[in-house]
């Protein structure tokens, strides 16, 4: 009986040990893929991270191409405004000698009256300087691109052209060229430069009158023909075309600005390169 009993109680033991290994077994296995499972949610975790860190860089590095690509754009315009105004100014000295700085003042103070930069109205002035000097003495050849130089501004904002253009046919109306100043109603024929030369009182050469007298005849006429566009620009001043060539004005002496410190940090290092590339030569 007792064998019996002794049987079964290491029967039962072994039951209740072997559940307990069923269980641990169990248990094992749940702990295993715990574990399997926590190690693949870290990996994803890890993974997640990883792709945010990438998209954080690339992110960062749109940003900065986006924020350094536009000033090394504005850097490298900026220096060739400088470089262009430095050039100009040189050819400025020239043409207008003694008076070029008091052109120069007078460019800077009517630009900022008219919304347009002091380089704009430079160019202007130069561009008929060296037409009218031909015709007259200095000083007057000055007051007479100056005010071709106004006037080119006046009839782009009265007949919507870009600067460029309306300088364009006054200069090539000024100089013979009728087609050109068709296009802004100012009809010009030979019979009507003679009679306005006589009328100004201009002397003949060997019974002709000279080019010179005709560049100022016809100078009288577009002036006349062009009355209603005369100080166009300070009329329309708030229009948004004259508002548009105001922020274009600003923006290139801005670049003027930066450029002219921008120039002297550069020449050394084009000096340079240019000794190299003269070296291999």
């Amino acid at each position: 009986m007792i064998g019996t009993l002794l049987e079964r109680l290491v029967i039962a033991v072994a039951a209740d040990l072997g559940g307990l290994d069923s269980e641990l077994d169990r248990g094992e296995k749940k702990i295993n893929n715990f574990a399997a499972n926590g190690q693949k949610s870290f990996a994803k975790m890890g993974e997640s991270w990883k792709r945010t860190g990438q998209s954080m860089m690339k992110g960062g590095a749109v940003m900065s191409a986006a924020l350094t690509a536009p000033l090394a754009a504005f850097g490298v315009k900026a220096v060739d405004a400088a470089i262009r105004a430095e050039e100009m100014n040189s050819r400025f000295d020239v043409v207008f000698g003694e008076m070029s700085e008091s052109v120069r003042n007078w460019a800077e103070t009517t630009g900022n009256e008219l919304g347009r930069s002091t380089q704009e109205m430079q160019r202007g002035a130069i561009a008929f300087q060296e037409l009218f000097k031909s015709a007259l003495d200095p000083a007057q050849a000055t007051e007479m691109s100056k005010q071709f130089a106004v006037l080119t501004q006046d009839l782009a904002s009265f007949k919507d052209l870009s600067n460029e253009v309306a300088q364009q046919k006054l200069f090539s109306g000024l100089t013979g060229e009728a087609e050109p100043l068709k296009a802004i109603s100012v009809f010009i024929n030979e019979s009507a430069v003679q009679a306005k030369a006589l009328e100004l009182g201009l002397e003949k050469v060997n019974g002709k009158f000279t080019d010179q007298s005709k560049i100022l005849a016809r100078a009288a006429l577009i002036r006349e023909q062009l009355a209603d566009a005369e100080g166009d620009v300070l009329k329309t001043n708030e229009s948004t075309a004259n508002q548009i060539k105001r922020a274009e004005g600003s923006f290139e002496e801005l670049s003027t600005t930066v450029g002219e410190v921008l120039v002297p940090a550069l020449t050394p290092l084009v000096e340079a390169l240019t000794s190299v590339l003269e070296a291999f030569n």
